[in-house]
């Protein structure tokens, strides 16, 4: 029952609470060259962290992703930089196995795809996950994923199969109801940054 799914749950998440001393250590290192941006020195504390207590805390997988996209940046050869975006991508993946969110997270590596790969495929892939992150929850998606979300749609507007004007115009439909959901909503917290995205998307779609 219960009792299992959780220790099921926490096996694949450990918080490193037998290994205490060893982890706060870790922990502590890395955070503390992370604080300063060098990450290099950071890193192997941070692996070690994310290997041994990938549970104890949101901020691992924050960080860990903060400074792979440093690395990604910075590398010059493609085929540096897919391994990087690929690990940027299995940061993630860990982060919705240990902490759920899986839709903001998905929508997360769409942003990132699109971002860090502006090519077609790129575009494209991110479109595939922002879709898969609406049809998990639609309402852990920001402002900013459907903003670059319709984005992509326009680009990708004829230039790739199956996406023409009528699946713009179904996609635009739906992002604008479950926005106008959120800004209908009084506990919706950025309901200012609704009610842009909505002036934004109008002109984006005219």
């Amino acid at each position: 029952g219960w009792l299992c799914a959780y220790s099921a749950y926490s096996a694949t998440c450990p918080d490193g609470s037998n290994i205490a001393l060893e982890r706060d250590k870790n922990y502590s290192l890395y955070r503390e060259f992370y604080k300063q941006n060098l990450f290099t020195e950071a890193m192997p504390y941070w692996k070690w962290v994310y290997a041994n207590a990938p549970g104890i805390r949101k901020q691992t997988y924050i960080d860990g992703i903060d400074m792979y996209m440093a690395l990604y940046k910075s590398a010059s050869n493609d085929d540096v930089k897919s391994k990087y975006l690929d690990t940027i991508m299995q940061i993630y993946d860990k982060r919705i196995e240990c902490y759920g969110e899986a839709a903001f997270v998905t929508g997360r590596k769409a942003y990132d795809i699109a971002t860090l790969k502006k090519t077609l495929g790129g575009y494209n892939d991110a479109r595939v996950l922002y879709e898969k992150a609406f049809a998990i929850n639609k309402d852990e998606i920001t402002p900013y994923m459907f903003n670059q979300y319709m984005s992509i749609l326009l680009n990708l507007r004829g230039a790739v199969d199956g996406i023409d004007d009528t699946y713009s115009t179904n996609k635009y439909n739906e992002i604008v109801e479950q926005v106008d959901k959120k800004i209908a909503n009084p506990s919706t917290k950025d309901a200012v940054d609704y009610t842009k995205l909505k002036v934004d998307l109008a002109v984006m779609y005219d």
